[in-house]
C-alpha cells in the first residue's frame, strides 16, 4: 500500500508538473488542494521509520524539495500573469501559496539534516517574519497546520 502512494504521488507530480505557470490561474481548486495532499503523503513517506520500508528509495524516486520548489516557483511565476491584467494586488492567494510552500521546503530540509544530526533546529525560520505581505488573520494553511499535517506517521501506523 505504501508503494502505491508513493507510485500515485510520482504521477501526480509528474502530470501536474506540466501544467504551465501562465495556466495556474485558470486551474481549478481542487488541483491545489490534491498538491497539499501529495505533499503531506510524499514527506511522511520519505520520512516513515518502518520495518521493510526504504526511505531512500523514497527520497531517490521523488524530491520532495524539488516538487515543493517547482510549484512554488509556478505560483510566484503566476502572479506576473494576473498583475499584467491588473486584477490582483501584492497578498494575493499565488504569492502566499509560494511563499508557504518555501517554508514548508525549509522545514522539510531541516527534518532531514536533523536525522543525520546536522541541525536539530526544527522550527520554520522567521514563524513572525511576512516578507512584506499583509497577510490577514485567518489563513487557511497556517504554518501551525502544515506541523501538524507533517507530523509524526509512525505513531498513527496500526
Amino acid at each position: 500500500m505504501l508503494y502505491a502512494c508513493l507510485t500515485a504521488c510520482q504521477a501526480f507530480f509528474t502530470a501536474n508538473c506540466k501544467i504551465t505557470a501562465r495556466e495556474f490561474p485558470d486551474v481549478p481548486f481542487f488541483t491545489f488542494a490534491h498538491l497539499a495532499s501529495n505533499i503531506t503523503i510524499l514527506f511522511k513517506l520519505s520520512v516513515l521509520r518502518v520495518p521493510g520500508w526504504d526511505v531512500q528509495h523514497v527520497r531517490q524516486t521523488v524530491d520532495v524539495a524539488e516538487c515543493i520548489e517547482k510549484f512554488a516557483a509556478k505560483f510566484q511565476e503566476a502572479v506576473k500573469y494576473i498583475d499584467a491584467k491588473g486584477e490582483m494586488k501584492k497578498t494575493d492567494a499565488f504569492s502566499r501559496c509560494a511563499w508557504k510552500l518555501r517554508r514548508v521546503k525549509t522545514w522539510y530540509e531541516q527534518k532531514l539534516k536533523a536525522e543525520t544530526g546536522a541541525d536539530q533546529h526544527l522550527d520554520l525560520p522567521g514563524v513572525t517574519q511576512t516578507d512584506g505581505f499583509d497577510f490577514q488573520p485567518f489563513d487557511p494553511i497556517s504554518d501551525l497546520d502544515w506541523q501538524q499535517y507533517l507530523g509524526d506517521w509512525e505513531n498513527s501506523m496500526p
